[in-house]
């Protein structure tokens, strides 16, 4: 789209400002201590004034009009008034030694007084930049030694440095000789790379125990003056000044303005030109101006322009999303939203054409300018996609419009439930994204991202994305049997890019969507067991996060039709089999996943049809089916080669969904009675490291050892979860031991093992249907089907994905319920790394008993210290300084903290060894707290708990990528 801003006065305007010098640019390129002093505010502009330890830095803040009496008006250190920094006048005899009238002075801290440290002045970048960094310093009494410090971006790089008694401020000592006498380079100060609100600080200290006067200066010159990225400019507000580069996404010729966006789409700022500019959508452009009180950036003059862009995509945010967050932080984005609309469209009194639309979660208004000159097809409950510019709407701060800039940017009627744009398009994950150093230790949401490497590629692109269910420990090893639409991996994927908010591979996503969508609308299967099941709980991830009313009308009719088709008696009901009758035993505890899916559902969408259902499935599972008797004790069984066989996997989903459904609901009946079933399950594994058997009792078929199913584990760790979630008791050390050990080990983490392991055994052709393209790669992140307590196999050549599939929803589960917010406290439940919008977690645990809390918003916090710390041990301290805490239970109550707060819990930790029967076996283990950091005897093929490394007190470190939903 061109178009051509209104003309009319604008040019003589223009003219006569230009002529005037009424309207100029601000001075770039040098900020001075000394030339930029202010008496009015610490801080001020980029400089503050302030005492400085080398890491806490304290404002000023108290402005004295006479300093001592005699000395002049000054900022300085409430109460003992040093630190100090002033302006001289020169009036003082002190001062009159060697601080001469127009020169910055400072009185540094004093030992005596108890204050170690400098008096500083701060400089804070105003956006991305380099600069070169001059300054220097002298005595202002000669008779007590000083020294100079310069901290750059948190770096000390000049590390207290005497100055020489001869310096002056005729001859004062310069960073650069002082830099040069503490053994570095001045290059050390030219070029330095800053980003915004990054920081320069010259310190001054006395090295005796009293204060002194010192002279001072520091100059801070852009090397290049290169653009600040528009996020930074907001960020810092009216009065900003400099160069701002974008791409155009839309020009308003009704209201004389146009938007320009980051190349990222983090962040779009709407522009007033000083004169009329032809402009297009998708020009790239840079702009020198300043930020205005109404947020908008009011440019110099013309822009430098480029044609050559391929535009801005608008960012798919839903209602929600666009009015949640950090306040201004969505205002001029290019966005896509959808939903039902609310009202009739109207004219308002600047001729805008306006209505309002939801996506089930929040209400946002669409405004239509004059020039847009009809709003087409628009009728009230019509489903609409709008693309537009996000602006503050008529309701205030908490509103918002999207203002849309053709016709073209209205998507009329869209078709209702199970249309394109469903099958076409996935919303933006939307949040905050850094990379972070953690300690070396289990880490879930790196977990996390193997398994979508796994849910992305053990597929084959050629039928559809279709998933292979399993993996053979052949030469070369094969993946093999297809499994079209498959519930487990779908829902899944799904909830774990929650965790990880990355969209790599999403073209699977949107494969798996369109096929779904289109055998839903032309079949429409009954949503039952465990495909329907998963498929059912699929749709009620996507609501959950994406808001679509569409979604909860898809999961509304799967509900009708499932219920439509069951047999009901009393408060029970069941879908019957081909003769009628009534499933039990191991037809029985397919309905674990149907309820399961129903929870889900009704869970995020509060559907009463849903719960009426699930209430029924789930009285018919407890006491009808035949899968647990009445404490709760595993019944069903299949038939094999050795007789009726007692699968675990089978009745620990029944008893999981059976949890789910007891938390979600309430009720305390179904509470207890997973409760007893919950610690039946126990005694038929190890609990200590959570090895659960695949079978109970006698196996289907002749193998020689006791295997677990990674299944098992799953179904362990969510019971233990709803039960806690329900109320019903404290599991969170159970869940620590599951996933620390065998839930961590049976995760293949790397692929070269199964490749070295494969190589010796004879050539296998693979069939028809089969795959042996990479398949070490694209498998890992799969969760062993049958392993040995030690290893990841013993001999049975095989990973079946139904394990790898219920992994997903089982981590998710978890990671949402690590840490827990609410009422200004946050509870931090599990002693692992976790990210979160409210404080980031880092677990040094297995090193050493310590946990660190990075508060990023004022809250109450409380650290729940597991069950293998004496708590009359446990230390807490904020910042360096010790906090007294108080006991809940087992949560250490630390108290009120503030955004930016290092919270450091520590408590001993020890290496214990234990030998237990696990299996078939008896192992011998090295405990340090809940994990097991060595095994005896070792496996054969792929050893477990080779975690030598843990075996220290120092951690080791690495860098992760960090993702925090909105």
């Amino acid at each position: 789209m061109e178009a051509r801003m209104k003309t009319g006065e604008w040019w003589m305007i223009a003219l006569l400002l230009c002529a005037l010098h009424i309207f100029q640019a601000p001075a770039f390129g040098s900020w001075d201590l000394k030339a930029n002093w202010s008496e009015t505010t610490n801080p001020g502009s980029v400089w503050a004034y302030g005492y400085f330890d080398g890491t806490n830095w304290a404002d000023l803040s108290q402005h004295v009009d006479n300093l001592w009496e005699s000395y002049g008006p000054a900022w300085a250190y409430p109460g003992p008034l040093h630190p100090s920094m002033l302006m001289s006048n020169g009036s003082s005899a002190l001062l009159a030694q060697d601080i001469p009238a127009g020169t910055v002075g400072g009185h540094g801290p004093a030992a005596v007084a108890g204050q170690v440290g400098y008096v500083a002045a701060r400089w804070t970048a105003p956006y991305n930049t380099t600069v070169d960094i001059t300054g220097n310093s002298w005595f202002g009494i000669k008779d007590r030694p000083q020294a100079v410090s310069l901290f750059i971006n948190g770096a000390k790089v000049i590390n207290d440095v005497p100055i020489p008694i001869a310096a002056s401020s005729a001859a004062p000592f310069t960073l650069d000789a002082a830099i040069a006498a503490g053994g570095g380079s001045t290059s050390a100060l030219r070029g330095v790379s800053v980003l915004g609100g990054q920081t320069v600080i010259l310190g001054m200290k006395t090295l005796v125990d009293d204060g002194s006067w010192y002279g001072m200066n520091l100059t801070i010159t852009d090397a290049g003056l290169p653009p600040a990225t528009i996020g930074q400019a907001k960020a810092a507000g009216p009065g900003w000044s400099g160069i701002l580069e974008g791409i155009i996404t839309a020009v308003f010729m009704d209201y004389d303005s146009f938007v320009i966006e980051s190349a990222d789409r983090s962040a779009a700022i709407t522009v007033t030109p000083l004169s009329p500019l032809d402009l297009r959508e998708g020009e790239a452009v840079s702009i020198t101006g300043t930020i205005e009180s109404d947020g908008r950036f009011r440019s110099y003059g013309a822009p430098s322009r480029s044609f050559a862009t391929a535009g801005i995509s608008p960012l798919g945010i839903s209602g929600r999303g666009i009015l949640n967050g950090a306040g201004p932080g969505k205002l001029d984005l290019l966005v896509r939203s959808w939903g039902r609309v609310l009202d009739s469209p109207v004219e308002d009194a600047s001729g805008a054409t306006t209505f309002h639309i939801t996506d089930g979660s929040d209400t946002v208004e669409v405004a239509a300018p004059p020039s847009v000159v009809s709003v087409p097809g628009i009728n009230i409950d019509d489903f609409v996609d709008v693309v537009g510019i996000v602006s503050k709407g008529q309701g205030g701060d908490d509103s918002r419009t999207i203002t849309v800039r053709t016709q073209d940017d209205l998507i009329g009627a869209a078709g209702g439930p199970g249309s394109a744009l469903l099958a076409d398009y996935i919303p933006p994950y939307l949040g905050a994204r850094y990379i972070d150093t953690v300690p070396d230790t289990l880490d879930l949401a790196e977990r996390a991202r193997l398994l979508q490497n796994v849910y992305t590629l053990s597929n084959e692109a050629s039928t559809g994305y279709t998933v292979y269910w399993g993996i053979h420990f052949t030469n070369p090893p094969i993946m093999g049997r297809l499994m079209p639409l498959y519930g487990k991996f779908m829902e899944g994927l799904a909830l774990i890019r929650m965790v990880t908010g990355t969209t790599e591979n999403q073209f699977v996503d949107l494969q798996w969507r369109q096929d779904f969508l289109e055998l839903l609308q032309q079949a429409q299967p009954l949503l039952h067991g465990p495909e329907g099941g998963r498929q059912l709980a699929w749709i009620a991830a996507n609501y959950k996060r994406e808001k679509d009313v569409r979604w909860r009308e898809l999961g509304e009719q799967a509900v009708l039709r499932l219920a439509s088709a069951m047999t009901y008696v009393d408060d029970y009901c069941y879908l019957p089999l081909g003769d009628g009758s009534m499933p039990t035993g191991w037809g029985g505890t397919f309905f674990g996943w149907t309820l399961n899916g129903l929870v889900q559902f009704y869970l995020v969408s509060g559907s009463a049809a849903a719960r009426q259902l699930a209430s029924k499935v789930a009285r018919y599972l407890k006491d009808h089916a035949q899968v647990f008797d009445s404490e709760g004790r595993f019944l069903a069984r299949h038939d094999s080669a050795n007789g009726w066989v007692l699968h675990f996997h089978h009745n620990g989903n029944a008893m999981r969904a059976l949890a789910e459904y007891a938390a979600a609901t309430g009720d305390p009946e179904y509470s207890a009675f997973v409760q007893k079933s919950y610690n039946h399950a126990l005694t038929t594994g190890a609990p200590l490291v959570g090895f659960f058997p695949e079978y109970i009792g006698t196996p289907p078929d002749g193998r020689t050892f006791i295997d677990c199913e990674a299944d098992c584990i799953f179904d362990m760790i969510d019971t233990a979860l709803m039960l806690t979630e329900a109320g019903w008791g404290d599991y969170w050390d159970d869940i620590d031991r599951y996933l620390r050990n065998q839930w961590a080990e049976m995760q293949m983490t790397s692929g070269e093992w199964l490749d070295a392991v494969t190589a010796s055994l004879p050539r296998t052709t693979p069939g028809s249907g089969d795959s042996a393209d990479r398949v070490s790669a694209r498998a890992v992140g799969s969760f062993y089907g049958w392993a040995p307590p030690n290893d990841c196999f013993g001999g049975i050549d095989f990973i079946q994905h139904c394990c790898t599939g219920n992994a997903g929803k089982d981590l998710q589960a978890v990671w949402e319920r690590m840490v827990k917010y609410g009422g200004g406290e946050l509870r931090v439940n599990l002693l692992l790394n976790r990210p979160s919008k409210w404080a980031d977690v880092k677990s040094y645990i297995p090193y050493t008993g310590r946990v660190d809390v990075k508060i990023k918003q004022p809250l109450r916090l409380s650290v729940r210290i597991p069950g293998w710390v004496n708590t009359g041990q446990v230390q807490a301290n904020v910042n360096g300084s010790a906090r007294s805490i108080t006991w809940s239970g087992r949560y250490a109550q630390v108290g009120n903290v503030s955004a930016g707060d290092l919270v450091t819990v520590t408590f001993p930790i020890s290496e214990r060894t234990e030998t237990v029967p696990i299996g078939s076996g008896a192992y011998t283990l090295i405990i340090r707290g809940n994990e097991v950091v060595s095994m005896s005897p070792p496996g054969q093929y792929h050893p477990f708990y080779q975690k030598e490394r843990y075996r220290t007190d120092t951690p080791q470190w690495i860098s992760v990528q960090r993702y925090v939903v909105e």
